[in-house]
């Protein structure tokens, strides 16, 4: 279920990137955020658990650090963007156990959900705590089974497909050719919001593509 989640949000969808990480003792990354489905499926297919941690499940303390790590794969994406893009994250966690390893406290990993903008789903499989299951997630959490979960898996890649459909790209092609300028957005009945500035210098001599509606559309 699993692989044919990952499957369908990387051959479905645009620029999405998918992590994949497991966790018992510790919050281990199998595969780094990657659009790669390759990469991924490798990951998943190979996952076998960590055999020296299975009767420890550090929930909260690898449930805050999944929520850091997406905060900090979006913030390289929009840095390598130069914060020309929007980004939102979801984050999905697995478990088939309550926390038992008082790393960190039920409270500790709530405060670290009302700290992020990311919708966050927590699955229990069997016998898992219900309060922590639906106080982890964004909305109510769900309780299931194996062969439940490719139903669950299937939301979750509508409901992405849903936020890709509310995001509008706007492309601006700016005049400039020398230094440094700002842009700022504007509709009728809102304040005007700066977007960026841009510095312009040595645009005069570029020899590249033209910026043109195709430039942003492929």
């Amino acid at each position: 279920s699993a692989l044919a989640y990952v499957m369908t949000a990387l051959s479905e969808t645009q620029q999405v990137y998918v992590s994949v990480a497991s966790f018992s003792r510790r919050y281990t990354v199998l595969v780094d955020y990657t659009d790669d489905l390759e990469a991924a499926r490798g990951a998943i297919e190979s996952y076998r658990g960590d055999r020296m941690g299975d009767n420890t499940t550090n929930l909260y303390g690898s449930y805050m650090e999944a929520l850091s790590a997406s905060k900090s794969a979006q913030r390289d994406y929009l840095a390598r963007n130069r914060d020309g893009l929007v980004s939102f994250g979801e984050v999905l966690v697995l478990t088939d156990g309550n926390d038992n390893a008082s790393v960190s406290s039920l409270e500790e990993a709530q405060g670290a959900l009302r700290g992020t903008t990311d919708e966050v789903l927590v699955v229990g499989l069997g016998d898992v705590d219900p309060e922590a299951v639906n106080g982890l997630s964004s909305g109510d959490g769900v309780l299931s089974n194996a062969q439940d979960l490719l139903g669950v898996f299937d939301r979750r890649v509508n409901r992405i497909l849903e936020r890709q459909r509310s995001i509008y790209v706007l492309g601006y092609c700016s005049p400039k050719l020398s230094g440094v300028h700002s842009v700022t957005l504007s509709i009728a009945g809102a304040e005007a919001v700066a977007l960026l500035d841009f510095d312009a210098d040595g645009w005069l001599d570029y020899d590249g593509p033209e910026c043109s509606r195709q430039a942003f559309t492929g």
